[in-house]
């Protein structure tokens, strides 16, 4: 992950945009819809049950992000974006014992890196990827944990950026974590729980220079 950034970092910095303006700034906000997965790993054959209280069937739930872009047009076609954004996370799920749905939430102050590539000159359709860097911030409701919590994870994202006009572009974005935030280890079981995220936001450009 650390060499990707740094790529990112030397190509912003080194190319040269055909535009007199090359820095764009503004301000980004939308809706995300966040989930859990978790993976285990099951060490002993004989073993027929997992410690609580891990879960499986997680359902999404819905919250808003807001946050602010910095980007730079790399060439013809490519562009770089950087993003700080404070980003939600959680799910919802049912808890059979207590008859009732628990709901999971925390949040994150998120810096996103993307590369955007335009399949045409005119750049109003771009194709974007890129890393996600994830540092918890505080959490509330339900407790999720099932072991150790990390404060720092990173994800992977791929996404469509659509032009609305000269200030105004919508983004879809799929957002895969790499990197678990609990992890559990026990003498037969290791259990990693991962977020994933999927988001639709609206980004507005406020100034070039």
């Amino acid at each position: 992950m650390r060499s990707i950034w740094i790529i990112c970092w030397l190509c912003c910095f080194t190319a040269k945009g055909e535009a007199q303006n090359c820095w764009r700034f503004g301000l980004q906000s939308g809706l995300t819809a966040t989930t859990f997965t978790t993976d285990v790993t099951i060490f002993n054959t004989f073993t027929t049950s997992l410690p609580a209280p891990i879960s499986f069937d997680y359902d999404p739930t819905v919250n808003f992000h807001l946050g602010a872009w910095l980007e730079r047009p790399v060439g013809e076609r490519l562009a770089l974006r950087w993003e700080v954004q404070r980003s939600p996370g959680g799910a919802m799920s049912f808890d059979a014992a207590e008859q009732r749905k628990q709901r999971y939430k925390f949040f994150y102050l998120s810096s996103p890196m993307v590369l955007q590539i335009a399949p045409n000159r005119s750049r109003r359709i771009q194709l974007e990827g890129g890393v996600v860097a994830n540092f918890f911030m505080f959490d509330y409701g339900e407790e999720i944990y099932a072991g150790d919590q990390n404060n720092f994870e990173y994800s992977y994202l791929v996404g469509l950026n659509i032009q609305l006009g000269a200030k105004w572009q919508a983004h879809v974005r799929y957002q895969s974590g790499q990197s678990a935030f609990s992890e559990l280890e026990s003498t037969n079981v290791q259990a990693n729980t991962y977020n994933r995220l999927l988001a639709l936001s609206f980004s507005r450009l406020l100034i070039e220079f």
